[in-house]
């Protein structure tokens, strides 16, 4: 059994419906906090040299990124850190995680800064909306789950 303080696949679907409410329709700058989660959860990604538990919470972040959707990923980035990632118990998160996200909204708000995130995952907020194209919210991205379970490797009823 896992200690109480270790992250379980049903909490972390819980921090991540806490982020997923944050989000509303309208794009907005995050907080101070959540950018230093993102930069901690994008150096670890990108990080060349790791130990056994930093590969599990960087695995655990591609997983989300890649398999599921970058909103994802970044709701994850911005709801836990790496150590609690690295001490998590989350068995089948994959799964779970995939069919949380089929079935929740997906803001417009986090819709249009996902995109923007992944282009540039170290910019600010000014920077991003500077950016061409910046006005283009909800641009469809090959890893991103915006538009529906299609794109989750699933079939509509």
């Amino acid at each position: 059994m896992a200690p109480p303080s270790a992250l379980t696949c049903e909490d972390l679907i819980e921090l991540l419906e806490i982020q997923r409410g944050d989000f509303t329709n309208v794009i907005r700058p995050l907080r101070a906090v959540q950018e230093a989660r993102l930069r901690k959860a994008n150096e670890l990604i990108s990080k060349s040299t790791l130990n056994d538990k930093q590969r599990k919470a960087r695995n655990i972040f591609i997983t989300l990124r890649d398999r599921i959707c970058y909103e994802v990923f970044l709701l994850c980035a911005l709801a836990t850190t790496p150590s609690g990632l690295m001490f998590s118990k989350l068995g089948d998160y994959h799964g779970k995680v995939t069919t949380w996200w089929a079935g929740a909204e997906h803001p417009q708000g986090l819709r249009d800064l996902a995109p923007l995130r992944m282009e540039t995952p170290a910019a600010s907020f000014d920077e991003l909306l500077g950016q061409p194209g910046a006005k283009r919210f909800g641009t469809p991205k090959s890893r991103s789950a915006s538009n529906g379970p299609a794109q989750l490797g699933m079939t509509a009823p």
